[in-house]
């Protein structure tokens, strides 16, 4: 139940003139922080004047939304918020979404999404956190948190971590451990820190990935902290 990430934002429109539109990336992360939503009004043809659906459209290459707002045949608006989601929504490829049902008259705008942030602890990807700053959002599932807050009760420290899937199946949560060990190799190009102990709370009495430790602590110059399983012998 780690966070997500934050889809990037932005509403155009007011709750008194019920003409509210609200827009999101389809992805989170900062990428949609550079996405541009612009409205313009539509102008029927002067020499033969015609009323003029809502419509949209989408470019990749600028990311950029293009809504034109539909009018009488005498230019006067009328796109409302619902008429403005549903054009956007039918844009193929459309890296937007926009929602809004109120019944009042959309206005020409333009706006720039924000608010995105990317996911802070993706899986199988070394990320650096100091201290406990940012466990909330490392949710409660998991041995991570647990880890970290221990680790953190000793002194304020500078861990490098690496969030891996929680599977049911003993095998595959296997694999998955031993595939965010083998990432702790690129920890110092992702994050500039390398690693000096490694450990894999929770799982290190597994001979797999008890050996998997001591690979990669051997790669890193760093200690791998091994477990032994509950009532090992003092030769195991």
């Amino acid at each position: 139940d780690a966070s997500a990430g934050t889809p990037a934002s932005a509403s155009t429109g007011t709750p008194i003139l019920d003409n509210v539109v609200d827009f999101a990336a389809t992805v989170a992360g900062r990428s949609g922080n550079v996405v541009v939503v612009e409205a313009v009004a539509g102008i029927p043809n002067e020499e033969n004047p015609a009323a003029i659906e809502t419509s949209a459209a989408w470019n990749a290459e600028a990311l950029t939304l293009t809504i034109t707002l539909g009018c009488d045949e005498t230019g006067k608006l009328t796109a409302s918020p619902s008429a403005v989601a549903t054009a956007v929504g039918a844009v193929d490829d459309v890296e937007v979404t926009a929602t809004g049902s109120g019944s009042g008259v959309v206005t020409p705008f333009r706006l720039q999404l924000a608010g995105g942030e990317d996911e802070p602890f993706p899986l199988n990807t070394p990320v650096a956190i100091v201290g406990t700053s940012m466990l909330s959002r490392l949710g409660e599932k998991g041995t991570l948190k647990q880890a970290l807050m221990e680790i953190n009760d000793q002194r304020n420290a500078l861990t490098v971590m690496v969030r891996v899937a929680e599977v049911n199946d003993t095998a595959k949560q296997r694999a998955a451990v031993l595939t965010g060990i083998g990432a702790l190799s690129s920890a110092r190009s992702v994050t500039t820190y390398q690693p000096r102990i490694v450990i894999a709370p929770g799982f290190s009495e597994d001979d797999a990935v008890g050996k998997a430790l001591e690979t990669i602590a051997g790669k890193l110059r760093a200690v791998a902290n091994v477990d032994c399983e509950s009532g090992a012998t003092l030769q195991e």
